[in-house]
């Protein structure tokens, strides 16, 4: 039917973690103070995410992920549920033959993100995230199912949180997926599989809108907000910020990506704006 979320890979930066999230591990940790090995556990784990973050930052998100399972085996903090997660989801996305496994195992650590923290805006976005990938190895009764999900989600995360930049990005992705369905597949999907949530192309643009405007440096908001631009025949607009993302500093194997993508897109886009002249 359509492959929901298809280019949405959505990764660590300090904005995506909501504010406060930071001192879980600290809390988390506190209650471990009280048996005599505690501490050395504590300053275990806090070693390994360390050394997560740095293969993650270097883009050895498979490496990252192998370390963030081995410090969950201590302590599921909020932080490591949800890198865990981002980890995952990288990692089926760069890996052939394999991914469905690893959106599979991504959606685990969203789900017990979703059980554990239910009052985090990132637990209930990071769930909507995975299953939209995962519903690419899916039949169209599921896509829809997972469709309606990721919407329900997405408005949870916003409930707990109006300013979370990486539900907005879901938000605009999916609104804009739906929006490009034909009618006659809308129509089916109404029909026979239980409905699709609403979805257009200037919704789209007002969820990516707001993403930039709490999360300005966010390579994959503005790669997606350009992309809706495109879709919607504002090439002018789209191309600004095109250029944009190239005086940004990408966080991960991914926004790098996109960077270079977005290179490419923006100079074809120039070229042919400048023709019309």
């Amino acid at each position: 039917m359509f492959d929901i979320l298809r280019d949405s890979h959505f990764l660590m930066r300090s904005y995506i973690l909501p504010p406060g999230t930071k001192t879980l591990i600290v809390w988390c940790g506190l209650g471990l103070l009280f048996s005599a090995s505690g501490p050395r556990l504590a300053n275990a784990q806090e070693s390994l995410e360390a050394r997560g973050d740095s293969l993650f930052s270097a883009h050895d998100n498979l490496r990252a992920l192998s370390v963030y399972k081995e410090a969950l085996k201590t302590e599921e903090s909020f932080n490591l549920l949800f890198k865990a997660g981002s980890a995952a989801l990288l990692v089926g996305q760069y890996t052939e033959g394999e991914s469905e496994a690893y959106f599979e195992e991504a959606v685990g650590f969203a789900e017990r993100l979703g059980n554990k923290y239910p009052d985090q805006p990132g637990s209930w976005t990071l769930l909507a995230a995975t299953k939209g990938q995962l519903a690419k190895f899916r039949g169209p009764r599921e896509k829809a199912r997972v469709a309606r999900g990721v919407y329900t989600h997405v408005h949870q995360a916003l409930a707990l949180d109006s300013t979370y930049a990486f539900a907005y990005v879901v938000a605009g992705i999916l609104a804009r997926e739906v929006s490009q369905l034909g009618w006659v597949k809308r129509l089916a999907a109404s029909a026979v599989l239980g409905g699709l949530p609403p979805g257009s192309l200037p919704e789209s643009k007002r969820h990516l809108a707001k993403a930039i405007r709490n999360a300005p440096e966010f390579i994959i908001a503005r790669w997606e907000f350009a992309k809706t631009c495109l879709a919607l025949g504002q090439d002018d607009e789209a191309l600004v910020h095109l250029n944009y993302i190239k005086k940004l500093t990408p966080a991960n194997s991914e926004e790098d990506r996109l960077q270079r993508k977005a290179a490419g897109v923006g100079a074809d886009l120039a070229r042919r704006l400048l023709g019309k002249l």
